[in-house]
């Protein structure tokens, strides 16, 4: 057996050839990862892969086996290293990274709610905007997926006797976990269900479990708020829901005695578990809880305590407290939406009977959580001006943290231990406030609008995320935050120049009016209005060959510019949900209209004809990107078409959709265009055939809310989604070929990594 002094292997994505070592950053990368595991076999120190490169732009992956001096590849390390290959190779199988979907960030989180375990001031879960639950067992310092994927979770309680019973309301669905949040089941038998059928003409209608409380005493007992509204919201809707109780631990429901209105948020006395308050609803106030009802008997029976007509509907309750020194002592927090009225403390010494102004709210902002301290008189207050605390029972408040915050959490066993959840994560204090720690390592909830490739680099993505831009340099591997947006430009759509990154457009909004594109020259440090100030700008596109054509997309229609939006051209007047350029011939122009169909250009906007007889409620499009005759279409319901001729034709294809909600993000591969990969709320599909037919390509994925997929210049898929931040899918070989080469240098040999 001759003696080998290195190891090469070489893959490309799509080619099923043997060839030798290297392979695209995507797999050196992976291959890095397991070098240590390798090494680790033959008893050695772990070797890590450098990343030096070698001709034809390929890494240099030697290393992978341990270098000794002439030593031979034996039998027993050959079918070591063959198991290696495999067990790297196949989706599902080892560690994730090649062959199934991981996820590196952005980290960050929309936290709506915080429970904390009642025995471990250190476990803590937090209920995200979109992304499900995270638990830590760190106080926050580290995060892990807990459950429930793509769901907004607006409200967690655990059973005080058991810390890994937990209750979720999520949608309109209670779910139950009994492990810790490892494992999650619907509890929701007994409660309403939004219709599964929508009928032409009759107003479409929200339901939402937006409360959960559960008995201290008897944990078995439990409160789901609900509140259904039809949608659009206006002042003469008719509010419904109610308060329904369970009595076997979430297993069923029945309604209680306050039905036909809202509930925002439930109160059980701890010393009388029969007294309970709820934050209601009720019909022609805007959706917003505008009244204070109580029970003293369990909910059968409800009376109000606070509904000031004076000031309904524009009247919002946004938070309402219990003294725990006193049962009978209540606090309010109250907001004007519509009169020029500051927000203000209420208080009450009498269960609710009468009330008192204590004054303006903390920071004069809106209060989104009252939380009282086992301390007689120590409340804190999470506002949008960030957390304050009063050590007087509310006659006077100081800010202890900048971060503004949703919702407030303590520790049952150590009432110093607080946690605020915010827009971008949680904050810890140890030490009742004094000082807090932000972290987000794990937190992984963050809802990525835009997603954009460099097309000159091939592992550089740009991300969006309300008013954060993050950037990668490797494929989505690490992101990093470069910017924040102003708050003022309220950003609906995002672009950068690929030539010049510095470069950037934001579609904008103002106090609710839609207010066209600004533009920055520097990176973001200042901004500036474009020509275009009207139009609710959904999306920017910028000419894959010429960035200085730029096209602004929105209800309103397309705009276009030439000069990098000095100024613009109205190109279409009808109401856009879907754009996309031909990347192999920038002119043809393809855009889905709302409810009615396709239209095609041939000549950057100038003049746009109907495309065929395609679906139309056009949610995706995308083009081949060798081939801009080839256009696939996705719509509502899982409907997939395809056109070979531009647009002329189109053919409905897509077996396997059946029963997807609706492809709203469509890929193809770069490499083969046969390849088509679909985004839907039931996950990723994949087709080999041209779309003919469609297989699930979703191992790996928690998130299925997705808002782009796209490929980079190294072939690696990535999907944005929302509440789950970017997803990759490394694309294992098609076939592996190890062959020895003649020995490396000594100057180049390997040394291990102590």
């Amino acid at each position: 057996m001759g003696s080998v002094g290195r190891v090469f292997v070489r893959v490309r994505l799509g080619k099923a050839r043997p060839i030798r070592l290297g392979g695209p950053p995507a797999q050196i990368r992976h291959l890095q990862r397991r070098a240590p595991f390798f090494s680790a076999f033959r008893g050695q120190a772990p070797y890590r892969l450098p990343a030096s490169p070698l001709p034809g732009g390929f890494a240099n992956a030697h290393g992978i086996c341990t270098v000794d001096s002439a030593v031979a590849l034996n039998v027993l390390f050959r079918r070591f290293l063959l198991f290696g290959v495999l067990w790297t190779t196949f989706p599902g199988v080892g560690l994730a990274g090649l062959g199934r979907w991981t996820s590196s960030g952005p980290e960050g989180a929309t936290v709506l709610s915080l429970a904390v375990d009642p025995t471990d001031s250190a476990t803590v879960f937090a209920g995200t905007q979109a992304g499900g639950v995270f638990r830590s067992s760190d106080s926050g310092a580290r995060w892990s997926f807990a459950g429930l994927e793509g769901l907004s979770v607006s409200a967690i309680v655990v059973d005080p006797t058991d810390g890994t019973k937990l209750y979720a309301a999520a949608g309109s669905n209670v779910f139950k976990s009994t492990d810790g949040g490892i494992s999650w089941r619907n509890a929701s038998q007994g409660l309403p269900q939004p219709p599964t059928i929508t009928v032409p003409g009759v107003p479409q209608i929200t339901v939402q479990v937006s409360a959960l409380a559960i008995d201290l005493r008897v944990p078995a007992i439990l409160y789901a708020g609900l509140t259904i509204i039809p949608q659009p919201t206006t002042a003469f809707n008719s509010v419904g829901g109610g308060l329904f109780r369970s009595l076997d631990g979430g297993e069923t429901w029945t309604p209680t005695g306050l039905a036909n209105v809202g509930v925002k948020s439930i109160l059980i006395d701890p010393t009388d578990p029969k007294v309970l308050y709820a934050v209601v609803i009720s019909s022609g106030s805007y959706g917003t809880p505008n009244s204070i009802r109580k029970s003293t008997d369990g909910g059968a029976s409800w009376a109000v305590l606070r509904d000031d007509v004076s000031y309904a509907p524009t009247m919002d309750i946004t938070a309402l407290m219990l003294d725990p020194g006193s049962s009978a002592t209540l606090y309010t927090a109250i907001s004007f939406n519509i009169i020029s009225a500051p927000p203000r403390i209420e208080k009450s010494s009498d269960g609710g009977a009468i009330w008192s102004s204590l004054g303006t709210t903390p920071g004069e902002t809106r209060v989104t959580a009252l939380l009282a301290a086992p301390s007689p008189s120590l409340f804190y207050a999470a506002t949008g001006g960030g957390v304050f605390k009063s050590t007087d029972a509310a006659a006077t408040w100081s800010r202890v943290l900048e971060t503004p915050s949703r919702c407030l959490a303590m520790a049952p066993a150590n009432s110093a231990v607080l946690y605020a959840g915010a827009g971008d994560g949680v904050s810890t204090s140890f030490d009742a406030g004094a000082s807090w720690t932000v972290t987000k390592a794990g937190l992984i909830a963050t809802s990525v609008r835009e997603l954009l490739v460099n097309p000159r680099s091939r592992n550089e993505l740009y991300a969006r995320s309300g008013l954060k831009i993050f950037h990668s340099a490797d494929g989505g591997g690490n992101w990093q935050l470069i910017e924040e947006l102003p708050s003022d430009l309220s950003p609906a759509g995002f672009a950068l120049d690929w030539k010049n990154p510095s470069i950037q457009y934001v579609g904008t909004m103002n106090g609710g009016l839609c207010t066209g594109v600004s533009r920055t020259l520097d990176g973001g440090r200042s901004w500036a209005p474009t020509s275009l100030t009207i139009g609710c700008i959904l999306r920017i596109g910028l000419d894959p060959q010429n960035p200085d054509t730029v096209y602004a997309v929105g209800q309103g229609g397309l705009w276009k510019s030439t000069d990098g939006a000095v100024s613009w051209v109205s190109s279409l007047a009808q109401p856009i949900s879907a754009f996309t350029i031909a990347a192999a011939s920038p002119a043809n122009l393809y855009v889905g209209i709302r409810n009615q169909g396709i239209l095609v250009s041939r000549d950057g906007g100038a003049m746009w004809s109907s495309a065929g007889s395609g679906p139309s409620n056009v949610q995706s499009l995308a083009v081949d990107p060798e081939n801009p005759a080839t256009v696939y279409a996705g719509g509502s319901a899982g409907s997939l078409f395809k056109s070979t001729d531009g647009g002329a034709t189109w053919r409905q294809v897509g077996q396997g959709l059946n029963g997807v909600a609706g492809v709203t993000a469509l890929a193809i591969d770069p490499s083969k265009s046969t390849n088509i990969y679909a985004g839907s709320a039931q996950g990723v599909f994949r087709s080999v055939d041209g779309g003919v037919t469609f297989s699930a390509f979703s191992i790996g994925l928690t998130n299925f809310s997705f808002s782009a997929l796209l490929f980079d210049a190294a072939g690696l898929l990535h999907a944005a989604t929302q509440g789950g931040g970017v997803f990759d899918y490394e694309f294992p070989p098609d076939r592996l070929t190890i062959a020895p080469t003649r020995r490396p240098p000594a100057s180049r040999a390997l040394k291990p990594r102590i």
